[in-house]
Formats: structure tokens, sequence, C-alpha cells
């Protein structure tokens, strides 16, 4: 993983690249290739105050043919429905307000 960001006043910009290799072994009866990934995600956050923000996320994940990697387990969201297929390349858009008690 490697992580990144700059703060300029009351603006903050966070991104992140992450990378999965292949597996050694085999997952079922497939043979350890074609399970690389790498996931990119950027956020942009304006602090509307010390206590108070505002933030635009974007995620995406690139699952080579066999990966399957998600950003949330299927139990997490309390469905099998939920798991992505082999090779799919799921994406993930987001707005964070964040109020600090």
């Amino acid at each position: 993983s490697l992580p990144v960001s700059y703060t300029w006043g009351p603006y903050e910009i966070h991104a992140h690249y992450d990378s999965a290799g292949n597996d050694k072994g085999t997952i079922g009866s497939v043979a350890g290739t074609n399970f690389k990934a790498n996931m990119f995600a950027i956020s942009g956050q304006y602090n509307l105050s010390k206590r108070t923000s505002l933030a635009l996320n974007y995620a995406q994940i690139n699952n080579n043919a066999s990966a399957r990697y998600n950003f949330f387990t299927s139990a997490s969201f309390g469905s099998a429905d939920a798991a992505v297929l082999a090779g799919e390349d799921p994406r993930l858009w987001s707005l964070t307000v964040r109020h600090a008690f």
C-alpha cells in the first residue's frame, strides 16, 4: 500500500494505491495465476470548521481474470449475492459529512 496526502488551508487530498499479487497455490481447481488486483482511491475534503468536514471519495479495484477482490465481504452486506464475480472491477463513490461531538 502506498498512501499520500496533502493539506493546504481548509482543503485536504488523500490518495492511496494498493496491490495484491498472484497466489502461489491453487484455489479450488484454478491454479495461482490471474489473481492479481490493484486498488486506487482518492478523497477530497473541505474542513468547514475544526469539528465539521465534507468529503467526496472515489475508489476502484481492478481484478485480473480470476481475482474476486471487493471493498467489503459478502457477509458484511448480509448476502452472498453481494460478492463480485471473477474479473469484475467494483467502483465506489461516496459523499461524507463528518461532525465530531
